[in-house]
């Protein structure tokens, strides 16, 4: 897995005041009543004391504030982006990640990658399914971290940005695998020529 942190570039902002939380007994209703991991709108949620509580107990989200001043404390530490970003890998998602974000919060964005490295299979089956997505904006292909070099992004976030690559070992069966490999790159593909090229990869790799 590589993850990539990038920072704020602005450390100077308000923190809000620390205010008194909620009793126990009201979140203990509030789960009571509904199931866990539940949809929640915290409606004028001020800065954020009631959202925290109620995502520490397990309850999905959304936090709606009107006054201005509220929504800047209730900014985010950090925007994280899994498997994802070089979809849309422009300045207009670095803005609005940046607008979001309080001063000197964090970008995190990680992927992960079969390392051929390692294992002669995988870097085979790699090399087979890497053929047919000439199109497709993966990110082996690095062209996601071309928006980082622009002015406009140096701008908006601290440079040079933070990388890092974990290795880890997954336990998996070959049709897992294979199935995951057409699903993100085939789909492009008719479904005659996926079958064709599915029955070749299971010949090349099953064995």
């Amino acid at each position: 897995m590589l993850l990539f942190i990038f920072c704020h570039t602005n450390v100077h902002g308000h923190i809000a005041q620390a205010r008194p939380s909620y009793p126990e007994a009201l979140l203990n209703k509030i789960q009571y009543i509904l199931p866990t991991k539940s949809p929640v709108v915290d409606l004028a949620d001020g800065t954020g004391l009631m959202t925290k509580v109620l995502v520490a107990r397990g309850f999905n989200v959304a936090a709606v504030e009107p006054v201005a001043n509220m929504r800047k404390k209730l900014m985010e530490q950090a925007v994280i982006v899994a498997q994802a970003f070089h979809w849309f890998d422009d300045i207009k998602t670095l803005e609005e990640i940046h607008h979001i974000l309080k001063p000197g919060g964090y970008g995190v964005l990680a992927w992960n990658l079969e390392s051929g490295d390692r294992s002669k299979w995988v870097a085979n089956l790699r090399k087979f399914y890497e053929e047919f997505d000439a199109a497709v904006p993966q990110f082996r292909k690095m062209k996601w971290h071309q928006v980082f070099d622009t002015e406009k992004a140096k701008a908006l976030f601290a440079m040079p940005y933070q990388s890092e690559i974990f290795y880890a070992r997954l336990l998996g069966s070959k049709t897992r695998c294979l199935e995951t490999s057409f699903q993100q790159n085939l789909h492009s593909l008719s479904e005659f020529t996926s079958t064709s090229i599915k029955s070749q990869d299971r010949c090349n790799f099953e064995g």
